[in-house]
């Protein structure tokens, strides 16, 4: 479904812009791999990029809207 940004109300705007400003402060911090699987023994076995954290910065957003859909 496309939408318009001025169809989206203030609390949408806050929950998709906050995690992602915040996310973008951090990614001059991160270091280049960012680990994504330890085995039981603490083994290092899965590494991703340190752009995958804006990956989870739209997460809330989209728990948001799968929420506000699901009620209705």
């Amino acid at each position: 479904m496309y939408m318009r940004v001025k169809d989206l109300l203030k609390k949408d705007l806050l929950i998709l812009i906050i995690p992602l400003i915040a996310a973008g402060i951090a990614y001059p911090f991160l270091p280049a791999h960012l680990p994504r699987l330890l085995t039981y023994f603490g083994i290092l076995t899965v590494h991703t990029s340190k752009g995958f954290i804006f990956f989870f910065a739209v997460m809330p957003y989209a728990f948001y809207k799968a929420i506000k859909a699901k009620r209705g």
